[in-house]
């Protein structure tokens, strides 16, 4: 199952951790990019939230980031 996440959700959750775009995308194991494109809210070239699919890796390694939990 794959869900969506919007801009202002994802930034919200960024900046509750107060984690960088470079912090977020080390910890979620995404690319830089990635995390830039969902903050600024940009895909393909159109300036707007977006709603990007999250695999289940990367929500759980947000609900894992988000608890506090350590990398093994």
């Amino acid at each position: 199952m794959t869900t969506k996440i919007t801009t202002p959700t994802f930034r919200l959750w960024r900046q509750r951790l107060g984690l960088s775009q470079r912090q977020a995308a080390q910890e979620l194991g995404v690319s830089l990019d990635w995390v830039k494109t969902l903050d600024a809210g940009r895909r393909r070239g159109a300036e707007r939230s977006v709603r990007v699919p999250l695999n289940r890796r990367t929500r759980l390694a947000m609900a894992a980031v988000e608890a506090g939990l350590e990398p093994a």
